[in-house]
């Protein structure tokens, strides 16, 4: 007889797993289906045949004539992160180095469903002084956060790239047809 409570108990602890999991199964598919899906539906994005969750497109912007990568990530089978972004070609060299001086501003982005996006400003720089990446995280308006502590350089490089990331960002949301909120 003391059989059927331990026997009740596992049947309930299975349960209870099962119902988790389901949940879990629908919080992924409610995100890849609202964020992901309808942007590989997007002609402009090819997919990377080595590998079914990244996507990418390359886009010239006559205009400016600067030449975009456009790359998505989709998030694998119950995997909760994926990513956006819009990076500018940079040419490099036989060594290894980057032949492109200068600055470059790009945009990420990191969709998440129960929470507020991950959005930074990538700032690649390729001077004397070397090459060195930045990534300034910022809010849906390309706005500093008020809850994060950034160093002088930070603010001095958001300072001279913000109006080049607003643009950028215009390019961002165009072609991908996702506002980060």
């Amino acid at each position: 007889m003391k059989r059927t409570p331990f026997l009740k108990r596992i049947v309930i602890m299975i349960i209870v797993i099962a119902i988790v999991f389901a949940l879990i199964n629908i919080m992924w598919f409610y995100m890849y289906m609202s964020i992901y899906k309808p942007i590989l539906n997007n002609p402009k994005i090819v997919l990377d045949d080595s590998e079914s969750s990244k996507c990418y497109s390359y886009s010239f912007d006559t205009e400016n004539t600067r030449e975009y990568g456009f790359f998505l990530k989709s998030p694998k089978y119950l995997k909760f992160w994926g990513s956006l972004q819009m990076s500018h070609s940079m040419i490099m060299s036989e060594t290894g180095g980057f032949l492109d001086t200068g600055r470059k501003v790009d945009i990420v982005c990191y969709p998440k469903i129960l929470k507020k996006d991950r959005l930074f400003i990538r700032v690649i720089s390729n001077d004397s002084d070397g090459f060195r990446l930045t990534e300034i995280r910022v809010d849906e308006n390309l706005e500093l956060l008020s809850d994060v502590t950034y160093s002088p350089e930070e603010q001095q490089i958001y300072n001279e790239c913000i109006d080049e990331a607003r643009k950028n960002y215009k390019v961002f949301t165009d072609f991908f047809d996702y506002q980060c909120n």
